[in-house]
């Protein structure tokens, strides 16, 4: 694992996962393999996931084990080490894809270590609560953990692979659909837009917020609404989401309802509407 670990990770870019999935060069001859091109372009890539899988799992056992402030050590992130072990140890046992047969049963593969890793965010972030509660314990209540920087930069890392990760996985896993959605490669909108996304986005956060604090801000769109381009829509609306979610609630903390007042001030229906409207140009 310690040798894997060494090797570099392959770049793979957006674009080039939109060229036969994950930028891989075909055989031009269909007849010399008896295959259909989709299944030698899955056999192709499929044996790319087998060869570099292993190394960024390898790293991200090794990072595992060593963690500053004794975050190594916490539970939670001791079974998130475990779950890439097996899946490091599940690869590196499973046969090389080279044809149909072994291409199917590697992709079976690669669902159950999708499904398998599917929590690591929750159990990463259940792994620092238990470091954060070891530390106020070993240093008291006034201990600010915030500022324990090595950790928020080792969390960067590791959730910045864990998508490259999860994307490489998706992306073969999504290509192997026969019912794949107009206008998608895989994970990929060829014609992914903006707005529509941060529409759904705004909706969403905005039902969160009215449930929290009773009330949420007016959200203006305003730009290149008409603008699309290839990406992946999950994230787009993943990062959309949280950035509108945290910005209503800083809004209504501190000019709304909720925002600390004489309790006599304090009336819901006769709040300004406009002291709740940020404006995202």
């Amino acid at each position: 694992m310690r040798r894997l670990a060494n090797y570099q990770q392959t770049s793979v870019s957006l674009k080039a996962s939109l060229d036969t999935g994950l930028g891989l060069l075909l055989p031009a001859n269909e007849a010399e393999s008896g295959l259909t091109r989709r299944q030698r372009t899955l056999i192709q890539i499929a044996t790319f996931l087998r060869r570099e899988l292993p190394v960024r799992l390898a790293r991200r056992v090794i990072e595992l084990q060593q963690l500053p402030e004794g975050l190594h050590a916490m539970p939670s992130v001791q079974r998130v080490r475990e779950w890439y072990i097996q899946s490091f140890v599940e690869l590196r046992r499973s046969r090389m894809p080279v044809d149909v047969e072994s291409e199917a049963e590697f992709h079976r593969l690669l669902q159950n270590i999708y499904e398998r890793h599917a929590p690591t965010l929750i159990t990463m972030a259940r792994g620092v609560y238990e470091l954060r509660q070891t530390l106020y314990k070993k240093h008291g209540e006034a201990f600010e953990f915030g500022d324990v920087t090595s950790i928020h930069g080792f969390l960067d890392k590791f959730y910045m692979s864990r998508i490259g990760i999860r994307i490489l996985i998706g992306q073969y896993v999504e290509l192997r659909h026969d019912d794949q959605q107009d206008g998608y490669v895989g994970l990929i909108n060829l014609s992914t837009s903006p707005a529509e996304i941060f529409s759904q986005a705004v909706d969403d956060a905005k039902y969160l917020c009215e449930r929290a604090h009773g009330d949420s801000p007016e959200v203006i769109l305003q730009g290149r609404t008409d603008l699309t381009f290839s990406y992946i829509p999950s994230h787009l609306y993943y990062c959309m989401f949280e950035l509108l979610k945290n910005s209503m609630r800083a809004t209504c903390e501190h000019h709304g309802v909720d925002r600390e007042m004489p309790p006599c001030k304090v009336s819901r229906r006769h709040t300004d509407a406009t002291s709740l409207t940020p404006r995202l140009c």
